[in-house]
Formats: structure tokens, C-alpha cells, sequence
């Protein structure tokens, strides 16, 4: 479709999902899966669109709520395929890191296409950007600005980003999370002061098993595993005299404010 001007060599794919609040027990794609909004006790359906570069809509489709999202692409793969001919076929697909697999990234390389995609390792080796120049770039917002290096290998290249505003939000989230972690911890602590409780979790979780019981027993034996795996060798009765020293051991930790882009360059073989 040259002559109208329709080149289409970027294609953006990806997926969201929702949530009912009724039990939708007749639905045939309405599951229980992994919310996005965090609604994780009610049923889901998952979206998926693709769209080019010019934010026109290609594909849409409502998808089971609890299905694999990698495996999606297959079918987007399938339909880009279709339209060989249509457009150009230098076509450069752009997803995020819950779709970009190794088997995927394949997938597309055997299909003739490159990809821009948000790597799902987190962080590399700093001997990996030692000789990449590090330049800013100023977002339009005129707030933000990206710190950013660039490496290139046979295959492809890699982008590492960062924001320090992003940074700034991820460690607030983080800090919130270990506050209540904190108070969680405590509030255990002051229930189990006594050894008559300790008992009285593990007869609970023997006979009655209800959701409660089973996620206090399964958290305090968690803690005590992780603790042990550290060497620090605590038992049911001496584990809950310092809480707040296990954040160290069982915090949450991530490089925040990083995102590192994986990109396909034009002329590499498939894998």
C-alpha cells in the first residue's frame, strides 16, 4: 500500500487485562489469573492490541484471562505473515519484557522481522557497559532526564536507560512495602508472644487448614527457612525478638529507575 503512503514497519503488541466483580461462572474466557489492577481474588479477561506506528489499530482480540501472554504472539506473528505483500516487509515489532522470551525472540527472527523489546534480565555485569559513553537525553515533558548507554554485539544491541524520577518512585513504593512489612512483623510478634499461641498456629494448621491458618503457618515457616539459608539458625520461640533485623534478609531488592531495551540488528542470521 505504498501509494496511500502505508508503510507500516513498526508494529506495537501488547496486552492488559481486567476484572468482574461477579463470579462469571458460564464465561468461557473470564479467569482467575494474575490481575493488573491487583484484583487478583476476581475473574480476569485479557485484552491484546496491536497497532503501527501511526497508532492506527491492526489486531484486537479478548483472550482467556488466566492465558500465557508469550504465547500470544504466535498468533500476531501468524496475521503479520498474512499481510506479506501488503506492506513493507522490513517490519521492526515492539513489545515488553512479559513477551519478549528467548522463544520468542526467535520467533520473530524466523519470521523475517526485528524487534525493539524491554529486556526481562533486569541488569547486566558492569564489565558489559564499561566502554559504553554514557549521554543525556531531555524528554519533552522538559523535566525528566534519561541517562543512557549503548552497546552493540554481532546480533544486537543494547540500550540501558535511566530515569531518576522512576528511581524516585521505585524506592518510595519499596519503602512503603518494608513499613508495612515492619508492622506486619510486629503485630506477629506481639501475638505470638506467648508460647500457647505458637502452639495453637501449628494444631490450627493440622486440623483446620482454612486460608488463614495455612498462610500464617506457611509465612512463619517461610521466614524461618530464609533465615536458616542465611545461617542465622532462630527457632519458633527466639525468632520474633528483633523483627526488624529479618528486613535485611527478606527485603525486596531491584534496580530501580533502569530499563534495559534489547534490539535486533538489521542482517543477523536466525538463531
Amino acid at each position: 500500500m505504498d501509494e496511500y503512503g502505508f508503510e507500516e514497519t513498526v508494529i506495537l503488541y501488547d496486552l492488559t487485562n481486567t476484572y468482574f466483580e461477579g463470579s462469571k461462572r458460564g464465561s468461557k474466557v473470564a479467569r482467575h489469573g494474575k490481575s493488573k489492577e491487583r484484583r487478583n481474588d476476581c475473574p480476569i479477561l485479557t485484552l491484546s492490541l496491536t497497532v503501527d506506528e501511526e497508532g492506527f489499530p491492526k489486531q484486537s482480540k479478548v483472550l482467556r484471562g488466566n492465558v500465557s501472554e508469550p504465547d500470544t504472539l504466535k498468533d500476531i506473528v501468524s496475521g503479520l505473515k498474512k499481510e506479506d505483500g501488503l506492506f513493507s516487509s522490513e517490519r521492526t515489532i515492539v513489545m515488553d519484557a512479559g513477551i519478549a522470551t528467548e522463544d520468542n525472540i526467535a520467533l520473530i527472527k524466523k519470521s523475517g522481522y526485528t524487534y525493539v523489546a524491554v529486556s526481562r534480565k533486569r541488569s547486566y555485569e558492569d564489565a558489559f557497559w564499561s566502554k559504553a559513553d554514557e549521554e543525556k537525553m531531555a524528554l519533552s515533558d522538559g523535566k525528566t532526564t534519561l541517562s543512557m548507554k549503548f552497546v552493540r554485539t554481532e546480533e544486537e544491541a543494547f540500550l540501558l536507560c535511566h530515569s531518576e524520577a522512576k528511581e524516585a518512585k521505585g524506592k518510595a513504593i519499596l519503602s512503603r512495602k518494608e513499613q508495612r512489612f515492619e508492622q506486619g512483623l510486629l503485630a506477629i510478634k506481639e501475638g505470638l508472644a506467648k508460647v500457647k499461641r505458637q502452639k495453637k498456629v501449628r494444631q490450627d494448621y493440622r486440623t483446620h487448614r482454612t486460608a488463614k491458618t495455612v498462610l500464617t503457618y506457611h509465612m512463619l515457616a517461610g521466614i524461618l527457612k530464609k533465615l536458616r539459608t542465611a545461617g542465622v539458625h532462630h527457632t519458633w520461640n527466639t525468632m520474633f525478638c528483633h523483627p526488624l533485623s529479618l528486613i535485611s534478609l527478606v527485603k525486596i531488592r531491584g534496580v530501580y529507575g533502569h530499563f534495559i531495551f534489547r534490539i535486533a540488528l538489521v542482517g543477523s542470521s536466525p538463531n
